[in-house]
Formats: structure tokens, C-alpha cells, sequence
């Protein structure tokens, strides 16, 4: 993300909606789970009437996944 975006990763947590995610945690314990987000907290108005997507962002996090799946397929640590 830092290669993407030219700023140090700041590390939030939120959410913890998604009942599917409990499922699955009862099911595999031992894995881990990685949901990305695309939305710009300001204008996003996620889940809610008129909710959209900047087109920008949605790029920008594209590439950033495509780079952390590289970097784990190639055995890398992603930090």
C-alpha cells in the first residue's frame, strides 16, 4: 500500500458486520481472513442511499492487492 499510495500504512479496524465471517472463523480457526474495502470515508456513504465508488480509489486498491498476492505467491513477507 505504501508503494501505491506514497504514505506510511496506517492500521484500522471496523466493521465485524458480516455474519458470514463468524462462520467461517468457527469453521477454519486457524485461518485468516483479509476483507478489502474500497470507499472514501468522506463521500463514500457505504451501505446507505446513493453509496458509490471513486473510480481512483478502486484502481489504487487493485493494484494494491495485486501486489500483496504477488509478494505471498513469491514467498515474500508483505511487511
Amino acid at each position: 500500500m505504501e508503494a501505491v499510495y506514497q504514505m506510511p500504512v496506517k492500521e484500522t479496524g471496523s466493521g465485524g458486520s458480516i455474519p458470514f465471517m463468524n462462520v467461517l472463523q468457527q469453521v477454519v480457526p486457524d485461518a485468516e481472513f483479509v476483507l478489502w474495502g474500497c470507499e472514501d470515508h468522506e463521500h463514500s456513504q457505504i451501505h446507505g442511499a446513493n453509496e458509490s465508488v471513486n473510480l481512483d480509489e478502486l484502481e489504487r486498491m487493485i493494484i494494491c492487492q495485486a501486489l500483496l498476492l504477488k509478494k505471498l505467491g513469491d514467498g515474500i513477507p508483505p511487511h
